[in-house]
């Protein structure tokens, strides 16, 4: 699958940026456990040690076994461009609103109906999957996921495979409470 150099780009800043607020906070906490983070290193140093460390983990992500993550997030992001992806835009935001307010039957129930009225969207599909496993309906989450997969609109081995792993993952472990889905109380718009 091809993605957009830029969003390499994005996926690579918006991550390091993270690791590096991670590194911060930790910095911080290390100032707070009175200097004894400070014997290993300045606590100013750990955003740096978390972007650097992280590099290696993006690696993973952009061209290794976790490829098919990457390229997810790329199709979601650009399935909510033009006309099209902003009315689903517009409408997940309320599925992201209830489950900010850690509704998830309503979150749920309105990604079904968003569902209804795009049945051809592989990425609104993903998301159904992943919302089914955090309500426990697991044979509700392995058929969407089976969906998906017919649905992937691009030929890409490491979409599918990832598509796959999560339908094996659920038909062997169950549904997952916390989402399988990246950050699905994040992702959903």
């Amino acid at each position: 699958m091809k993605v957009d150099i830029g969003y390499y780009f994005y996926f690579w800043s918006i991550n390091s940026l993270m690791a590096a607020a991670t590194g911060f906070a930790i910095g911080i906490m290390a100032l707070g456990l009175g200097g004894i983070g400070i014997l290993i290193m300045s606590p100013i140093s750990f955003p740096v040690v978390f972007i650097l460390i992280y590099q290696f983990y993006l690696f993973v992500y952009l061209w290794g076994n976790r490829r098919g993550e990457f390229e997810y997030s790329f199709l979601e992001k650009s399935a909510m461009q033009g006309e099209h992806g902003q009315a689903i835009k517009a409408r997940l935001k309320e599925v992201r609103h209830d489950l900010k307010w850690c509704d998830k039957a309503s979150a749920h129930a309105k990604l079904t109906s968003i569902l209804k009225d795009y049945p051809n969207d592989f990425v609104l599909y993903f998301k159904y999957a992943g919302s089914c496993e955090v309500m426990g309906m697991a044979e509700e989450a392995i058929s969407a996921y089976k969906v998906a997969e017919k649905l992937i609109p691009v030929t890409s081995k490491f979409l599918n495979n990832y598509v796959v792993k999560q339908i094996s993952r659920v038909q062997k472990n169950g549904p997952s409470k916390s989402s399988s889905t990246p950050g699905l109380s994040f992702i959903i718009y």
